[in-house]
């Protein structure tokens, strides 16, 4: 049973990071995309040229886009269209700035409630669930009894004893600082939404190089971090930021800038913060060596050594001992600062009591400050295993912040689910309406045709809207599709503003098939000799040509190529 207990209570630490760690991680990037329906910009195409529609991609069902579309597409029909400049004047139209294949109107009709629930549920809510849980910690926290000075000192002390899995939000930040990495994920997320919707390269520079300045000069006078290590890579970091955002607002106004800068501004981005932080660990790691070595525990051989982890343990216990010599035996190291841990109580105690943590200190002061107490601990769960306080004393106040954590987060994936739920109807209703609404009619194959039994329908979808070939080619003008290969699809651009795409080529059990002896590609006419009746209705309803053979009529809807690709 215990073995369980130790297994629920190690799953339920893990997952909590691991949660945090994603909500941290995602929280700009998911922040992004929720913002991009509402990106939108004035595309203009003059005449001669269209607006991309992402729809001619969906029907061919395949990437024809090898990216999102920046510009507007040439006009590029056959040289028999006479119709060329009524089907492609001067358009403009509010397109997403993501890829102008997109029309903004549709996207923000379903997309926009879409972002704005995610923006309030997880935008707004992460930082609200981070705030509320290192304001809950900090309470509970303060419970753990302590005689120091200062609510710094007592802050340092509680953290380095207390081993809850959410305490990476706070355990690296001084007391007065502990909300600093909610400030640091926020900062980001300013930083990226003003780059989404400020284009110009003015504004955009001189904002971002007062936000570094502010950042720079708050992390240099604040000096957030319990490490000192990290202090100096924070503001070296920062200093970087700022210097390049600088060099950048000089460059977007014309102001000539020495290539040594540009190189100065390099090294201080890459390679100063991580030489910064390595020489910050080094350093921070000959501190707890050198207090390892003078305040190590050394048992002589013979001797127990510290037995039980409820048993009273003083910091004079890691001071050196003198190893014992033949006419003298070893004696009692004096005790000038004592850590007492009150021991385990019935089970019939009062729930508070069982909860509480008691020290007491020598009129003689503390040897140690709160952060050479808490490198004390680490050392000894590093370096001997011996703990410099009994686990079980601040173990009642860890579980009360793990069962806090985990309820916290678990009403927030609740609500953040019944959300993400919502807007997945809502998007699902968009796709479908999209399709249903779409000017862009699909290539007729087996499987469409399967799904397609309205001859009314299977005529609109072959002829573009028109009742018949004829009327077809007089209303509309061919061109390759955009982005695909050689004459594989033709795209029909027709003055009721509908899209047709025709497949000319496809493998057919595993064979290249094409109608291209039928009609040439992008051609009103069929090939004489070739084709003896014009696309005619098969008794399903399908469109087929009837092939010519030596002067032999076949049979309509003989092949492939004579009833899909002609």
């Amino acid at each position: 049973r215990k073995g369980l207990d130790w297994f629920k209570l190690a799953l339920i630490s893990v997952s909590v990071r691991v949660v945090l760690l994603a909500l941290q991680t995602l929280y700009v990037p998911l922040g992004v995309i929720f913002f991009s329906p509402f990106r939108c910009d004035q595309v203009s195409c003059g005449a001669g040229s269209m607006l991309p529609v992402r729809e001619w991609q969906y029907a061919m069902e395949s990437e024809l886009f090898l990216g999102p579309a920046t510009e507007c597409v040439a006009c590029a029909f056959q040289a028999s269209c006479a119709i060329a400049a009524d089907l492609c004047p001067a358009t403009v139209d509010w397109r997403l700035r993501q890829d102008y294949s997109f029309s903004c109107a549709p996207i923000r009709q379903f997309y926009g409630p879409i972002s704005a629930l995610m923006l309030l549920a997880y935008t707004v809510g992460v930082p609200l669930l981070f705030g509320y849980l290192i304001h809950r910690h900090a309470t509970l926290l303060a419970k753990i009894p302590s005689d120091r000075d200062t609510p710094a000192s007592r802050w340092d002390e509680r953290v380095a004893l207390s081993d809850n899995s959410a305490k990476t939000l706070y355990s690296m930040f001084e007391y007065r600082w502990r909300y600093f990495n909610l400030m640091v994920i926020i900062q980001k997320l300013a930083l990226v939404v003003f780059a989404l919707f400020v284009s110009a390269a003015g504004p955009l520079s001189i904002t971002y190089t007062v936000m570094h300045g502010l950042f720079m000069v708050f992390c240099l006078a604040t000096q957030p971090y319990v490490s000192k290590a990290m202090d100096v890579a924070s503001g070296v970091a920062a200093s970087a930021l700022f210097a390049a955002a600088l060099v950048a607002c000089l460059i977007a106004f014309g102001i000539a800038v020495p290539e040594v800068a540009v190189t100065v501004v390099v090294i201080l981005a890459y390679v100063l913060p991580v030489l910064a932080l390595g020489i910050g660990l080094y350093a921070e790691y000959r501190t707890y060596k050198k207090l390892h070595t003078e305040q190590s525990v050394s048992v002589p051989r013979g001797e127990t050594p510290l037995a039980d982890a409820d048993t009273p343990l003083t910091l004079a216990d890691l001071a050196p001992k003198q190893a014992p010599t033949a006419d003298k035996q070893p004696q009692p190291v004096q005790r000038a600062t004592t850590i007492a841990v009150m021991p385990k109580q019935a089970p019939n105690d009062d729930a508070a009591d069982r909860s509480s943590l008691t020290e007491s200190t020598t009129s003689a002061g503390s040897l140690y400050t709160a952060k050479q107490t808490m490198m004390l601990s680490r050392v000894s769960a590093i370096f001997t295993g011996m703990p410099v306080t009994s686990v079980n004393a601040v173990k009642p106040i860890d579980e009360q912040l793990e069962m806090k954590t985990v309820r916290l987060i678990s009403s927030f994936a609740v609500i953040l689910g019944v959300v993400s739920g919502i807007c997945l109807a809502v998007a699902v209703v968009g796709v479908l309406h999209s399709r249903a609404s779409s000017s862009v009619y699909s290539p007729l194959n087996p499987g469409v045709a399967k799904l397609v039994s309205d001859t009314a329908e299977l005529q609109a979808l072959e002829f573009g809207g028109y009742a018949s070939w004829t009327e077809f080619t007089q209303q509309c003008c061919c061109m390759a599709v955009p982005g695909s290969s050689g004459s594989s699809q033709e795209l029909w651009k027709c003055r009721n503003g509908r899209y047709k795409i025709r497949e000319r080529q496809a493998a057919v059990d595993g064979t290249a098939t094409n109608g291209l002896a039928l009609r040439a590609f992008c051609a009103t006419s069929f090939e004489n000799g070739a084709v003896c009746l014009l696309p005619t209705a098969l008794p399903d309803g399908k469109y087929a040509v009837a092939r010519c053979s030596a002067n032999v009529t076949l049979p309509l809807g003989s092949d492939y190529a004579a009833t899909y690709l002609w």
